[in-house]
């Protein structure tokens, strides 16, 4: 297993546990989260070729605000499955989805 999907992996189950918290920034479609002193961004990109299909980048950046590590959907180890399913996780938490779905519905139910 490459570190880049290691990475990815662990974002995920963290993520799904709960345990990793996603914000989001000041860029659309665009999710943040710190791990230590390391913060990490993931975000989908338009591709030319097949609108209906973004690639997602993850980028992770040390302390100082560098950048030190860019994954891309192509990159080793690591599938467009995984990138799409941590970007939907990340976005979902971060603008609160499952809570405004849960309280659209049940406005939904009471206008019957």
């Amino acid at each position: 297993m490459s570190r880049e999907s290691e990475v990815v992996n662990l974002l995920t189950e963290r993520t799904n546990r709960g345990s990793q918290k996603w914000e989001p920034t000041a860029e659309p479609g665009e999710f943040a989260t710190v791990v230590g002193e390391v913060s990490i961004t993931i975000c989908a990109l338009p591709d030319r070729e097949e609108p209906a299909s973004p690639n997602y980048l993850i980028t992770v950046k040390d302390s100082r605000g560098n950048a030190v590590l860019e994954i891309l959907n192509h990159a080793e180890g690591v599938t467009y499955k995984q990138l799409k399913d941590l970007f939907e996780r990340a976005r979902r938490q971060a603008l609160n989805l499952d809570k405004t779905l849960d309280a659209l519905i049940d406005q939904l139910k009471k206008e019957k």
